[in-house]
């Protein structure tokens, strides 16, 4: 999903780029996962775009090593995987985050060849599902990963 604005540039504070250099050691899986009973792919895609518009940084790209964050609607991945499973799990915890998200490498989020957010979405045969939303540290910490999800 992306949002096709106008491209802009707009420094990071050094406290901002710095969560990009965090040794994995020090942090969990920048990742957050929610179990839905039921869903409507369309709507979750028109929700993230309505978002983008009001953070375009979520969308943009980092550049610079993360010095920099272009502002050009580039989006954010949404990809649809159909699980054989029968049902979502009951109880999603933090290593299961492996299996839904997305994670793309740190570097290439600093350099600007990945996008600093993807959301998977896990189907299954009951019609429930998984949102897992990836993102940089750089973008969210877990507060404001949970507010841009209420958005």
């Amino acid at each position: 999903v992306a949002d096709n604005g106008a491209s802009k540039e707009i420094n990071m504070y050094f406290f901002e780029s710095m969560f990009g250099y965090a040794p994995l050691l020090f942090a969990t899986y920048p990742a957050l996962a929610l179990r839905l009973p039921g869903f409507d792919e369309q709507r979750l895609k028109s929700s993230l775009a309505k978002a983008l518009k009001a953070l375009p940084t979520v969308a943009g790209r980092f550049r610079d090593d993360s010095k920099k964050m272009v502002l050009n609607g580039a989006g954010v991945p949404f990809k649809v995987v159909e699980s054989s499973e029968s049902a979502a799990p009951e109880v999603l915890e933090e290593r299961s985050l492996l299996t839904f998200a997305d994670f793309y490498r740190p570097g290439a989020v600093r350099h600007g060849s990945a996008p600093p957010m993807s959301i998977k979405l896990t189907t299954y045969k009951d019609g429930s599902a998984v949102l897992c939303m990836c993102r940089s540290h750089i973008l969210f910490d877990g507060t404001s990963a949970w507010t841009f999800l209420n958005y």
